[in-house]
């Protein structure tokens, strides 16, 4: 997906369905890699035509889109920080099993690293 002024509206051929694909949190920038030239990350949503709002993830250099990581169906951001290479990104989300109507009311939070051009959650580190 390619993203003019921080958004796109796709329409899918031979159908009326249209996904919408959009920054939705205003980047912050900060050297994650450690070779003196900031990274970008941010997060994205995208509607696909469903029920569904999917929230990502995303880092980039000044060229292109390095990694995304897949955040979660119909959240609600609460933060993206950075500090010392960590992405910290706060979330509320519901609790397990609960339907996907209900309003997410679940703090939740994931760091990540940026290593060897990928999302790595601190967890897995």
């Amino acid at each position: 997906v390619t993203l003019r002024d921080g958004h796109v509206r796709e329409k899918i051929p031979g159908s009326a369905t249209v996904i919408i694909t959009e920054i939705i949190h205003r980047p912050v920038y900060a050297d994650l890699t450690g070779d003196g030239i900031k990274e970008a990350v941010s997060i994205v949503m995208q509607h696909t035509g469903g029920t569904g709002t999917f929230y990502y993830l995303v880092a980039a250099d000044s060229d292109s889109l390095i990694e995304s990581y897949f955040l979660g169906d119909r959240i609600s951001i609460v933060s993206l920080k950075v500090f010392e290479g960590t992405i910290t990104v706060q979330y509320l989300d519901r609790k397990e099993k609960q339907p996907m109507a209900v309003k997410p009311s679940v703090r939740s939070s994931k760091d990540f690293k940026l290593i060897d051009n990928r999302l790595v959650l601190s967890s897995k580190l």
